[in-house]
C-alpha cells in the first residue's frame, strides 16, 4: 500500500472523504502524521517480530582504536538501536561482547582499564554516533566484530512507488500497512473517543492487528509443528524435497 493509498484509507475510515480546510488534515499534513504513526508502529512491533526489523554488519577490530564511529566504521546509516555485538571469530561460538550502558562505567571492571589485547570483551555507547569497544586491539583483524541491530524504517516522501529508491510503500510486511492508518486515527485524528467512528475504528485495528500477528508470529517451515496446507499435501515434490528416511 502505498502513501497516497494510506491517506485514502484514513479518510475511509474517519467517514470524512474531503481534503482540509473542510476536512480534516490536508495531505501535507497526513503525510507527516503517517510517518510518525510507522514510527510507532515499528517500537510496537520491534518486540514482537523484530526478524523483521533486524539487520547485521561485520567489521574490523583495529589496532590502537577504542571509538568507532557507527556511520563510517561500522557502515551503518539506518540505525534504530543495536541487538548486540558479537565476537565473530570463525568456528567459535559468536559470544555476546559486555554491555556497559557508559563508557565511564568500564572502571567497574580492572580488566579493560588500559588493557590491550586480540580479542574485544566489551562495548558501550560513546555518544549517539560512536561507540566504544575494550580492550584497545593489539593488532587489526578483519571482521572480528558482528554487530545485529534493527534499522530505522525510512520516511515516506513519494507517492509513487517507482522512484528509486522506494519511499512511497512502507518498509514492512504489507499486512501491516493498514495498522498505519489505525495508528494515526486512533491517536490524532479522532478526538471524540465516546463516539461511533472511534470505537469502530478501534475495533477493527485492535482485530487486524491481532491477526497479522498470528500470521506472522506462526510457526514457519513444514517441520515447526503446524499442519501442512492442502497444497503441500497434493505436492509430492515438497515431500520428497524436505523429508528423508
Amino acid at each position: 500500500m502505498i502513501r497516497s493509498a494510506i491517506r485514502t484509507l484514513i479518510r475511509i475510515e474517519a467517514d470524512d472523504l474531503t481534503e482540509s480546510p473542510k476536512g480534516l488534515f490536508t495531505n501535507d499534513s497526513l503525510d507527516i502524521l503517517i510517518n510518525v504513526a510507522q514510527r510507532k508502529l515499528q517500537l510496537k512491533l520491534i518486540r514482537l517480530i523484530p526478524w523483521m526489523f533486524r539487520k547485521n554488519v561485520t567489521f574490523d577490530f583495529t589496532i590502537a582504536k577504542t571509538d568507532y564511529d557507527i556511520a563510517t566504521d561500522l557502515v551503518i546509516t539506518d540505525l534504530l538501536m543495536f541487538e548486540t555485538i558479537v565476537h565473530n571469530k570463525a568456528n567459535t561460538p559468536a559470544k555476546p561482547l559486555y554491555f556497559y550502558s557508559s563508557p565511564n562505567d568500564f572502571w567497574m571492571s580492572q580488566d579493560y582499564v588500559g588493557a590491550t589485547g586480540s580479542d574485544p570483551a566489551a562495548w558501550a555507547y560513546l555518544d549517539k554516533d560512536t561507540i566504544t569497544i575494550l580492550p584497545t586491539a593489539s593488532g587489526t583483524v578483519a571482521d572480528r566484530l558482528k554487530a545485529f541491530y534493527f534499522f530505522r524504517i525510512p520516511d515516506l516522501n513519494h507517492d509513487s512507488s517507482d522512484v528509486s529508491p522506494n519511499v512511497a510503500t512502507p518498509h514492512m510486511d504489507a499486512s501491516l500497512h493498514g495498522l498505519i492508518a489505525y495508528e494515526v486515527l486512533l491517536r490524532y485524528m479522532i478526538r471524540d473517543k465516546d463516539g461511533e467512528i472511534y470505537r469502530i475504528v478501534a475495533t477493527k485495528a485492535a482485530n487486524e492487528f491481532e491477526e497479522a500477528m498470528e500470521a506472522l508470529t506462526m510457526p514457519q517451515g513444514f517441520s515447526t509443528g503446524r499442519l501442512p496446507g492442502a497444497g503441500e499435501y497434493l505436492d509430492i515434490s515438497y515431500f520428497s524435497a524436505n523429508i528423508t528416511g
